[in-house]
């Protein structure tokens, strides 16, 4: 049984920096997630899309960049090669995460965690069945969901 000051709920960009804050101040912290660390911003939202819609914006720039006096000639776009670097960009992010997590001593868990008790926490792994933790405190930081209200 693991035993934490913190325990977090999801390595989402309030998660992990709940994290590691608490660890600034001297908390033995857990950050669990069933995921990835990053949250829907950094693995499949905001970052993805900004990757992208900068090589769009590029090769847009690039077709009219004539006006500006620069000559640039069958500008051509891989799909392949812009997700590839979104890839990336995402990976290199995640890792900093992953990183910083170690560093300021953080155990970052991977799995679900289920709050089972006062500061009583499970954490169910894929392959590694489940284990019991416990922490003074425990913060859920687990995101939301959109939602379009029934509005005709």
């Amino acid at each position: 049984m693991g035993e934490y000051d913190l325990i977090v709920i999801g390595a989402g960009p309030g998660g992990y920096e709940a994290a590691f804050e608490a660890a600034n101040l001297g908390m033995k912290t857990a950050l669990i997630e069933k995921d990835s660390p990053g949250g829907t911003c950094l693995n499949r939202g905001c970052i993805p899309t900004k990757s992208l819609l900068h090589a769009a914006k590029l090769y847009r720039q690039m077709g009219e960049a004539n006006i500006f006096g620069v000559t640039a000639e069958n500008v051509t776009f891989d799909l392949a090669r812009m997700q590839d670097r979104k890839r990336q960009v995402v990976a290199q992010l995640r890792s900093g995460i992953e990183t910083t997590a170690r560093k300021k001593k953080v155990d970052l868990l991977r799995g679900r965690g289920m709050i089972t008790g006062t500061g009583s926490v499970t954490l169910f792994q894929q392959d590694e069945g489940q284990e019991e933790l416990r922490a003074g405190k425990v913060l859920l930081a687990t995101g939301s969901s959109p939602i379009i209200p029934p509005i005709p």
